[in-house]
């Protein structure tokens, strides 16, 4: 009985620390560069990770499943191709358009295979 309460309890001391560190983290003024950061990915992903397969009411108090949008088989979506390319600094750069890289590069820029 004694290892079922000591079970029971330590549950929920973890369970109060993993919500006050999500409050924390989605409530509290951060000044430090690296906690900032860490912010936005943790609310980002909180994000994408609760609007998987769900529609959310305006109100936000039900929710249901998505249904998928007919498939059209005989047309393929038209998709714009997106490119890559080096900049000067050796590093990959990717790009949704040939406007959106630099005039420069633009001769150097690939479009990716689907």
């Amino acid at each position: 009985m004694k290892r079922l309460i000591r079970f029971f309890f330590w549950t929920l001391v973890f369970l109060v620390l993993l919500i006050g560190a999500d409050q924390f983290l989605r409530h509290a003024p951060v000044e430090s560069p690296g906690l900032k950061e860490f912010r936005a990915f943790y609310l980002d992903l909180t994000r994408r990770i609760g609007s998987i397969g769900f529609d959310r009411s305006s109100t936000g108090e039900t929710r249901e499943m998505k249904k998928s949008p007919p498939v059209n088989k005989a047309e393929p979506p038209m998709e714009t191709p997106r490119y890559f390319y080096v900049d000067r600094d050796g590093e990959l750069q990717f790009a949704h358009s040939l406007e959106e890289i630099p005039p420069a590069y633009r001769g150097e820029a690939h479009p990716l295979s689907p």
